[in-house]
């Protein structure tokens, strides 16, 4: 996703979206793994356009993945693109950390060990502005109410 065309962006989005987490269907596991992984890699070099896109399609992945209980490989690819969910939710824009906000609701519904590490992410995005403490708030509540394994406190 190295366009700065927010357009084409989505474009391009919109193909792999179809393929991996096909609207009203069931999520494809195998597709959804690989493009998962490419979502990892292509954080590290995505355009602003293009890294709020893939920020959006691991999203859905973690969304597709939390209702797929048989889904561990995408949980795993998922999982791989923390690191740098982390870095965008430091030094990225306001919209990057609003999408960041969404994938780390997504991400702490899978299991006990993501809930963790997302609700320290977005604590931590709380911090950054009003705009962000607001959502991350609604969400960490959301959250909390949402999961159905043991959660520390």
């Amino acid at each position: 996703m190295a366009t700065e065309d927010e357009a084409r962006a989505g474009e391009l989005m919109a193909l792999v979206e179809a393929e991996a987490v096909p609207p009203n269907r069931p999520m494809r596991q195998a597709m959804a793994a690989a493009v998962a992984a490419c979502v990892a890699q292509g954080l590290v070099r995505a355009t602003g356009a293009g890294r709020i896109e893939l920020l959006y399609l691991a999203f859905q992945l973690a969304g597709g993945a939390a209702r797929h209980p048989g889904a561990g490989i995408v949980r795993r690819e998922v999982g791989n693109c923390l690191p740098m969910v982390a870095e965008i939710a430091e030094s990225g824009s306001h919209p990057e950390r609003m999408q960041c906000i969404d994938f780390l609701s997504m991400f702490g519904r899978l299991d006990g060990y993501c809930y963790g590490r997302a609700a320290y992410l977005l604590t931590m995005i709380g911090k950054t502005g009003r705009d962000e403490a607001v959502a991350v708030a609604i969400e960490l509540e959301d959250l909390s109410r949402s999961v159905d394994f043991p959660i520390d406190r």
